[in-house]
C-alpha cells in the first residue's frame, strides 16, 4: 500500500503545483478577443511554449480527483464517492481544453485567428469546457461539505475545497490573474492536506 500513498502523493501534490506554475507563466486568460489573445501570445511566446510543458504536469490532477476521495474515505461514504466521481468526470472533460494551449501557441505564431476561433468556437469544446468546470465545482463542494460535516478529515481541508474553484470560477469570468493564480495557491494546500490525510489513513493499523 506504500505506493499507493507514493502515486497519490505525487498526482495530488505535482498536479496542484504544475496547476500554479501555470496560472504564472501563462500570458493569456480565457474570454479576451481573439485578436488581443494572440498579441499578447506572440510578446510573451518564451512564456507560453514553457507552459505547454507545465500542462502535462497538469494532467496528474485527472488521477488526482481520485485519491482526493480516496484520502477522504470514499470506498465506505456514499456522499464522497459521488463527489469524487464528479470531480473525476470534471477533471477529464478539461483535457480537451488544456489542448487549446498548443492552438493558442501555433495560432500567435502563424497570426492563425481563424484557427483559435474554430477550436474555442466549437460546440464540444464549449460543452467540455463549461461541462468540466461545472461537474469538478460540483464535486469538490459536494466533498468540502462532506469533510466540514462529517469530519473524515481537517475541516480546513473542506473549507479549502470549497473556496477554491468558487475563486478560480470568479478570477476566470473577470480576468483577473492574481484570483486565478490565488485560488491556485488554495487548491495546491488543500491537496497537500489531502496527501496528508491519505498518508496517515494508510499508516493506520
Amino acid at each position: 500500500m506504500r505506493l499507493v500513498v507514493v502515486a497519490g502523493v505525487i498526482t495530488l501534490v505535482g498536479g496542484a503545483l504544475a496547476q500554479l506554475v501555470s496560472s504564472i507563466v501563462w500570458p493569456v486568460l480565457p474570454g479576451q478577443p481573439t485578436d488581443a489573445t494572440l498579441e499578447t501570445m506572440r510578446q510573451h511566446l518564451p512564456a507560453a511554449r514553457l507552459g505547454l510543458w507545465v500542462d502535462l504536469g497538469i494532467l496528474l490532477l485527472i488521477p488526482a480527483g481520485l485519491f482526493v476521495g480516496k484520502a477522504l474515505g470514499s470506498q465506505t461514504r456514499t456522499a464522497v464517492a459521488v463527489g469524487t466521481g464528479l470531480l473525476f468526470l470534471g477533471c477529464l472533460l478539461q483535457v480537451p481544453p488544456l489542448a487549446g494551449d498548443v492552438v493558442l501557441v501555433q495560432a500567435a505564431e502563424a497570426n492563425d485567428i481563424a484557427a483559435v476561433d474554430g477550436f474555442f468556437g466549437s460546440a464540444p469544446m464549449t460543452i467540455s469546457l463549461f461541462g468540466g468546470l461545472l461537474l469538478q465545482l460540483a464535486g469538490l463542494v459536494v466533498l468540502g461539505i462532506q469533510v466540514i460535516r462529517r469530519r473524515v478529515a481537517s475541516v480546513w481541508i473542506g473549507a479549502l475545497l470549497i473556496a477554491w474553484p468558487i475563486l478560480q470560477f470568479l478570477g476566470t469570468a473577470t480576468a483577473v490573474k492574481p484570483l486565478v493564480t490565488g485560488a491556485y495557491v488554495l487548491q495546491l494546500l488543500a491537496y497537500a492536506g489531502c496527501a496528508g490525510s491519505l498518508a496517515t489513513r494508510r499508516t493506520q493499523p
